[in-house]
């Protein structure tokens, strides 16, 4: 058989949204620790005056069908929670390695959040969560240099937090070093103490 169909549950933050031309809401981009994974929703769902925030906990429940040819997994959702009680489980330095921006109001997956809009501490470095940068180690990218900041001793200071696309997809993945906004393409796991060295040393 080229493809199967079953039930899935997932639970994680929104990183994005996509809508039609009524404005109702289509898919999301749900962000939890085995990565992105793109969920349409069902026809009900989409009549529905959904408010879906970014970095808002949610539980998707829907059906997901495999297509071996291509290797991918199509997902749709039959039913959308909140999950409020997550917030209080995120700890520094644990659960997600790279915890979307929190943006208030609605969001497009093709419009990335403005990095002014969040304030800043000693220091952030905001890595691309879209799919290509993520397809080529962007969430491991984030773990790694977490790991570096605390070896160094920088993880009080300095942030690592996911953002939207940096529109350079075919450099991926992408990285934004605040407060200097120096832009960084093709990082590679072994360049990341260079890197913090040359911003933060």
């Amino acid at each position: 058989m080229s493809s199967s169909k079953r039930q899935f549950h997932l639970v994680g933050r929104v990183l994005g949204v996509s809508s039609n031309n009524k404005g109702q809401i289509k898919a999301l981009n749900l962000l939890n620790d085995e990565g992105t994974h793109r969920i349409k929703l069902s026809s009900s769902l989409r009549s529905q005056p959904w408010t879906l925030e970014l970095g808002t906990w949610i539980s998707v429940q829907g059906t997901e069908k495999y297509k071996s040819k291509t290797n991918q997994v199509k997902r749709k959702a039959k039913q959308i929670q909140p999950h409020p009680g997550l917030r209080q489980l995120s700890k520094p330095g644990s659960g997600d390695p790279c915890p979307a921006l929190e943006i208030k109001g609605p969001q497009s997956l093709e419009n990335p959040p403005d990095s002014n809009a969040v304030k800043a501490p000693a220091g952030k470095i905001l890595v691309c969560q879209k799919s290509k940068c993520r397809k080529r180690a962007g969430a491991d990218l984030c773990k790694l240099l977490k790991q570096s900041l605390d070896e160094q001793g920088l993880a009080d200071s300095i942030q690592v937090q996911g953002t939207g696309c940096l529109k350079r997809c075919k450099s991926a993945p992408n990285l934004v070093v605040l407060p200097k906004k120096a832009r960084h393409s093709n990082i590679k796991p072994q360049e990341i103490p260079a890197l913090l060295e040359e911003h933060f040393g």
